[in-house]
């Protein structure tokens, strides 16, 4: 009899230890009958991550437990390599001919990657989980998922975009009359809850002189800017915004001012990043085709310092003309754009975006520090890592014999500490040990002097 307590005890205390803390009272079963999943959040605390899918056929957002949180998994997933016709490999997954990708997100903790596909095939939007180096692709069920729904609307509201940050998801949501809301809600995400939901009005200088008009926030990202949690993001027609999120509770109308504007066309996706302490906003802005400009925009422009500038004269400054390029004028680190287009974009880290570029290839984008401008480390450079993904030690091949003896090898952490410098050698190849580096992303430099000759990209498995 002992024995048979203490294994329900184990079994107890097993599921108690795997139990998802984001979710509250969830359930089991098919999350939705009918309708299809129309946007994708991941969210996580640390410790679990939860997929939140919103269906606007339900007016709901599903919080669900994809028992994805294992740290050691991320060595394998990592897309250390670019993933030629991704695009292709998930229309093969899927059995279909004809599909596009709408959104990818990547999960913090096993850096798998869920994306939100519209099969054309069958009319319907799925979502494929991506692991293996982004070369694994598996089609992901919601037949018998572990559950928390939540209301964001009772009416004809419908997602915009959702955004996480602080313990908080807060979702934008617009009817067909361009009526906007702001909803939120804390996690744990309870069964059956209800986001908070404030009507938003937006003030845009660039609609015949300014003036403020009932607008959706339609793409978002959360940030701490100067200490302060603020919802940030670019609208229909590209005035952008930032907003204190302390503000968003109350009641009546909440007036969105306008920071900076974008001068036209609609952003199709913001990431928030943080370099150094300096905060930026990731734009992928809508192009004339299928292939996107990315844009950087500086910390003046998120913090609320442009919105007395801004607000009512018609003032707000314009970042790019109607080319499409930075103001005259602006430095690169108000404004600046990187070389090449994409279709989609997610965050990775601080300094890394995970991409799908105009020619289907999907690979990490290296986004670069501060002003620099770091672009695509796949590009030619002076030197060479090998091997790359690395662990124990890497070979630095000195490819031009244009890194002079005295230069120095200085590797960074993706959060730009430094974590290891040694000198270099005047040899063609010259091992380095980084057997004390810990799996992750980092930046490799060779410096002369005051000088940053060149800069690679080294993953540690």
């Amino acid at each position: 009899m002992k024995t048979i307590t203490l294994t329900l005890c184990s079994i107890f205390c097993s599921c108690a230890v795997f139990a998802n803390s984001l979710l509250q009272s969830p359930v089991t079963g098919q999350p939705f009958s009918s309708g299809m999943v129309n946007d994708i959040e991941l969210v996580s605390n640390g410790t679990d991550v939860a997929l939140i899918i919103a269906v606007n056929a339900t007016g709901k957002v599903y919080a669900i437990n994809i028992n994805d949180n294992n740290p050691a998994d991320s060595a394998s997933n990592v897309v250390s390599t670019q993933v030629p016709a991704f695009t292709t490999l998930v229309m093969a997954a899927l059995g279909s001919t004809n599909a596009t990708v709408l959104n990818m997100e990547v999960n913090p903790i096993s850096k798998s990657i869920y994306a939100l596909v519209y099969n054309q095939n069958t009319g319907t939007n799925v979502i494929v989980k991506v692991t293996g180096n982004g070369t694994t692709i598996t089609p992901y069920s919601l037949t018998n998922v572990e559950y928390s729904a939540i209301t964001f609307t009772a009416g004809t509201f419908t997602i915009q975009d959702m955004s996480w940050g602080n313990n908080t998801l807060f979702v934008s949501v617009a009817n067909s009359s361009l009526n906007g809301e702001v909803g939120t809600i804390i996690a744990p995400f309870v069964h059956n809850g209800t986001t908070t939901n404030r009507a938003t009005t937006m003030h845009k200088s660039n609609w015949g002189g300014g003036y403020y008009t009932s607008a959706p926030l339609e793409k978002m990202g959360w940030a701490n800017v100067a200490g302060n949690d603020r919802i940030m993001g670019v609208t229909t027609c590209a005035p952008g915004y930032s907003v204190e999120t302390a503000n968003i509770a109350g009641s009546g109308v909440l007036q969105v001012t306008e920071d900076f504007d974008m001068n036209s066309m609609p952003s199709l996706k913001v990431v928030p990043v943080k370099q150094n302490g300096t905060n930026f906003l990731l734009d992928l802005h809508q192009g004339f085709s299928t292939a996107h400009p990315l844009y950087r925009i500086g910390e003046k422009y998120l913090d609320g310092s442009q919105v007395t500038a801004g607000e009512f004269n018609n003032n707000s400054e314009q970042l790019r003309d109607f080319a499409g390029n930075p103001s005259v004028g602006l430095t690169t680190d108000e404004i600046m754009q990187y070389t090449g287009t994409f279709k989609r974009i997610a965050f990775f880290t601080d300094y890394d975006l995970l991409v799908l570029d105009d020619l289907d290839n999907l690979k990490l984008f290296t986004i670069g520090t501060l002003a620099t401008g770091i672009e695509d480390v796949a590009a030619p450079s002076l030197f060479s890592l090998f091997p790359n993904p690395a662990s124990g030690s890497v070979v630095i091949t000195n490819n031009s014999g244009s890194l002079q003896e005295g230069s120095s090898l200085v590797i960074n952490s993706i959060d730009g500490k430094e974590v290891l410098r040694t000198v270099l050698r005047p040899v063609t190849e010259q091992k380095v040990d980084i057997s004390m580096l810990v799996p992750g992303n980092y930046l490799v430099s060779v410096i002369s002097g005051e000088n940053k000759i060149a800069t690679q990209k080294l993953v540690v498995k």
